[in-house]
């Protein structure tokens, strides 16, 4: 029988690497395959067909904020990581926040949001606080799958992944003990 590929995951990974002269550490290779795995069951968790993704990411960040088990003030870790990030001492946007390429029509109110935060110390008053987190995360999501973060390059994000898979961890892990489902009911958590 002809093997096709590879069986065993560090076989997958070793032939990958005859492609390339880059590595990923153990660690990072774990960042970034807990990434995708977490990305595709928030998507089968949260997504429907035919809706566009700014519209997802809104509406699922309004229902969560109506559930009276969520509270964006759980996920500071994420919003003191990105804002120290993307936003400079002078309140201004960060190289890194600029290549994030976010929609035009989201950026500036994303780059607002992250300003703002951690101004006061409660900051569930922040409207869409918890979708720009989601933008963030997706934008990594899109720059990682459409080519734009290439194996090269990978190791620098590997903290920024980990707050992201921190984050889809705890949401998917709380939406779980709280029998919320999101936008679909094709899955369940």
């Amino acid at each position: 029988m002809y093997k096709y590929m590879p069986q065993t995951l560090d076989e997958q990974i070793s032939w990958a690497y005859t492609l390339s002269t880059d590595r990923l550490s153990k660690p990072e290779q774990k960042a970034f395959l807990s990434f995708m795995f977490f990305f595709n069951i928030f998507e089968a968790h949260l997504f429907e067909d035919g809706h566009r993704v700014n519209d997802l990411l809104e509406k699922i960040s309004n229902d969560l904020l109506k559930e009276n088990w969520f509270n964006v003030n759980d996920y500071s870790f994420f919003g003191d990581f990105f804002k120290l990030r993307y936003v400079n001492f002078e309140g201004k946007e960060t190289d890194n926040f600029r290549t994030l390429q976010l929609n035009q029509s989201r950026k500036k109110a994303v780059f607002d949001i992250l300003a703002k935060y951690k101004i006061a110390d409660d900051n569930s008053n922040i409207p869409d606080l918890f979708r720009a987190y989601l933008e963030i995360a997706y934008r990594f999501r899109n720059n990682l799958f459409h080519g734009s973060k290439g194996v090269h390059s990978l190791s620098q994000y590997t903290d920024c992944i980990e707050k992201i898979n921190n984050l889809l961890y705890k949401l998917l892990t709380d939406m779980k003990s709280n029998g919320f489902h999101g936008l679909t009911t094709r899955y369940r958590v």
